[in-house]
């Protein structure tokens, strides 16, 4: 076992197989450390976002996503970088962005925006939001299932688990049985896998677990 030392409140981990690369978002100091696979040793460190938490990297393109909650002054965002310079080369604001998870094939980033209750969905050909779903009350994380094009959140303030379609329009079977099309989330489901509601929208009754940067931009 060994251990690097990196920034202050390390948080997301993305890996890139090609380069030996792992990156590292520091909430605490607003910065993402690049690590060599090869020698455990940190070689650049990417700033120029608030709070970074999520990250994912596209191995397509070579780059990668860090979604950085923001500040009760500046907005939330998901900042694209480059693995070949190790530098900030867009920036798509958000609401608010936490957890994030990628689907190679379509290359759509998926991003859970607490504060709206949402997942926002991002282009990763044009850098923007291309749609928002509804993602359950106090959305905390996400992964992504390529093969059913599914997306599962999970929201801790309800005890629950929400699971999204990556179609804009999904066809799911209602309470009496019957075909229905709905452009929102399929199904909530307990922790324990005893469903709950469908279709619903539940009300959160507890805060969002959030924590707030120490530095600011």
């Amino acid at each position: 076992m060994s251990a690097v030392d990196v920034g202050s409140g390390p948080s997301g981990v993305a890996y890139d197989p090609a380069k030996g690369e792992i990156f590292v978002t520091n909430y605490d100091d607003s910065t993402v450390s690049v690590l060599s696979d090869a020698t455990d040793k940190v070689i650049a460190i990417v700033d120029g976002f608030l709070g970074p938490s999520g990250v994912a990297y596209d191995s397509a393109k070579g780059e990668l996503f860090a979604s950085s909650s923001g500040s009760t002054t500046l907005p939330g965002s998901v900042s694209v970088i480059s693995d070949a310079t190790n530098a900030v080369i867009a920036t798509v604001s958000l609401a608010d962005a936490g957890s994030v998870a990628y689907d190679s094939v379509k290359g759509e980033l998926f991003v859970v925006t607490p504060n709206t209750n949402s997942t926002s969905i991002i282009s990763d050909a044009t850098n923007s939001v291309i749609a928002t779903k509804a993602a359950g009350p106090g959305p905390f994380e996400i992964a992504y299932d390529s093969a059913k094009g599914e997306m599962f959140v999970s929201n801790p303030s309800a005890n629950i688990i929400t699971i999204l379609s990556d179609s804009t329009v999904v066809s799911t079977t209602s309470k009496s049985g019957t075909s229905a099309l709905q452009p929102s989330y399929l199904v909530i489901i307990a922790v324990n896998g005893a469903v709950v509601g469908m279709l619903g929208v539940l009300a959160a009754t507890r805060g969002q677990r959030r924590r707030t940067p120490t530095a600011e931009a």
